[in-house]
């Protein structure tokens, strides 16, 4: 008795016409369409003559003659194995020339593999291999753009016309940081970002911007909604509340001699009722800080049970 068995038994008749069909159409495409890749149309034509000048003859690399041919570095390569035109092994340059180029004359990595005709990867393989220490990306960015910096151009940049040092930075196409230390290396000392002192010291901001405020965070309008005037809330009158308290916690009744010699900070002065502009006497209370950050959270249980502390003490 046959082993052999077809291998299409027991599919239906259905199946085996599918099946059938499914083949005949193959057969007809691979009669009509040439799959070697050389007619077909969806491939770009290469000259072949101009790829073995490119690649054996000038030792063009496989991403530049990819450039020039306009494929990509892998389509070169497979028409190169169609060819049976081996791919060369990568470059081998001399320890001197690498010393060089990259410790000697300082350039960067990108610049050597430029001027070696090689990958940056190779050249920093390369690196590696004879040991170099790789520069970290600051230090060869610093030792690269300093090249373009003319100091007494930047003194009067900086000094005389006022410019930033974002703005200087960009006329010498370099980066900030690299400009804020030749400053220092020069013993300039270096304005702060918005002119030659804080933009905004000594300036009072009136009512009407105070309102403004009050309604972005959502207020009523009222000027210092949600915080407190610096004219009313003042250190003599945080020193009159805690003098009040005997300089001493309301809750823990720790001593505000103790807070500086723990952490060199007074008593703090609470709002009992939150609302930071309400600064009379009757509203204040003298608490360590280990007392007030608990008083942020549950807020209306604090705010009841210091009004009737209050009340108890008779500070109306």
């Amino acid at each position: 008795m046959s082993n052999n068995i077809a291998w299409n038994k027991g599919l239906t008749k259905e199946t085996n016409t599918s099946i059938a069909n499914a083949s005949a159409l193959k057969t007809q495409w691979h009669a009509t369409h040439d799959t070697s890749g050389n007619n077909n149309p969806c491939a770009k034509q290469i000259d072949e003559k101009q790829l073995i000048d490119l690649y054996v003859n000038q030792g063009k690399s496989l991403q530049q003659c990819g450039d020039i041919i306009g494929l990509s570095k892998q389509a070169i390569t497979n028409r190169l194995n169609g060819l049976g035109i081996a791919k060369r092994k990568p470059l081998e340059i001399a320890y001197n020339i690498v010393y060089d180029l990259y410790i000697t004359q300082h350039k960067p990595i990108k610049e050597c593999a430029s001027l070696l005709d090689t990958t940056i990867t190779i050249f920093r393989n390369r690196l590696k291999k004879y040991n170099i220490t790789i520069r970290p990306q600051s230090e060869a960015l610093r030792g690269q753009k300093f090249v373009n910096v003319n100091v007494s151009e930047l003194l009067k940049l900086y000094n005389d016309d006022k410019l930033t040092i974002k703005d200087c930075a960009k006329h010498f196409n370099c980066t900030s940081p690299s400009i804020r230390k030749l400053l220092h290396e020069n013993n300039i000392i270096t304005r702060p970002n918005k002119g030659d002192s804080h933009y905004n010291k000594g300036q009072t901001v009136p009512d009407s911007t105070r309102s403004k405020i009050s309604l972005t965070l959502g207020g009523t309008g009222t000027p210092y909604e949600g915080t407190y005037d610096r004219n009313v809330f003042t250190e003599e009158l945080k020193d009159q509340i805690r003098l009040r308290d005997h300089n001493q916690c309301q809750l823990c009744c720790k001593l505000q001699q103790e807070s500086l010699d723990d952490i060199g900070r007074k008593l703090d002065v609470h709002h009992i009722d939150y609302d930071k502009s309400n600064c009379h006497s009757s509203n204040l209370i003298a608490l360590c800080i280990d007392c007030h950050s608990p008083t942020n959270v549950n807020r209306e249980y604090w705010k009841a049970r210091l009004q009737k502390y209050q009340t108890e003490r008779n500070i109306i």
